[in-house]
């Protein structure tokens, strides 16, 4: 049975290279109570994929974490151009921006102050969890656009850009025609 407050599904990589076969990447979000759960389960060897070191001193807010090993939503209204893009480092730090329209006007929201990672590694991979409180900014009943994706970096290839859905003929994670909808949960 599905369940319409809850979306699951693997991302793929926007090209398929030999150096990704052994990489599987699922994204599963909840809208419930005004409150998004992102959960992403990677499977991987430290062969194939980098993580930035683990934070000694608090994680806080930081920009250019997609530069490296990187998990991002990228939520809307339906019918609404501005969106939000929230990043998740394994390392625990995070970012969140509010964008007014394609790629326009990116601005940290300061409306989140603090976000809570979990990271859970084991030996064949990792879950990385947060929970996001979007309450204040969008009605708990409304329906969400949502798109998970993540930038991987590779020891010698680079980053790689995986996705629920890739629109363009370049990786855009900002194409709202990548979005999903989400319903509220009770």
């Amino acid at each position: 049975m599905t369940e319409p407050d809850k979306l699951q599904r693997p991302l793929q990589p926007f090209t398929k290279q030999a150096h990704l076969s052994n990489i599987k990447l699922d994204g599963q979000a909840r809208w419930k109570g005004g409150n998004l759960e992102l959960h992403y389960y990677l499977n991987y060897s430290d062969d194939d994929v980098m993580l930035p070191a683990s934070r000694e001193s608090e994680p806080q807010r930081c920009d250019g974490l997609w530069e490296h090993t990187c998990f991002e939503a990228f939520v809307g209204k339906p019918g609404d151009q501005g969106y939000w893009e929230i990043n998740l480092s394994p390392s625990g730090d995070w970012n969140y921006y509010r964008l007014s329209g394609y790629r326009e006007n990116l601005q940290a929201d300061t409306t989140v102050k603090k976000l809570a990672i979990t990271l859970e590694k084991n030996e064949s991979g990792l879950e990385l969890s947060c929970t996001v409180p979007l309450g204040a900014l969008i009605e708990s009943d409304t329906s969400l656009e949502i798109s998970l994706t993540a930038v991987l970096e590779h020891p010698t290839q680079g980053c790689s850009f995986w996705a629920w859905k890739h629109s363009g003929k370049e990786a855009d994670f900002h194409l709202r025609d990548s979005l999903r909808i989400l319903e509220p949960g009770k």
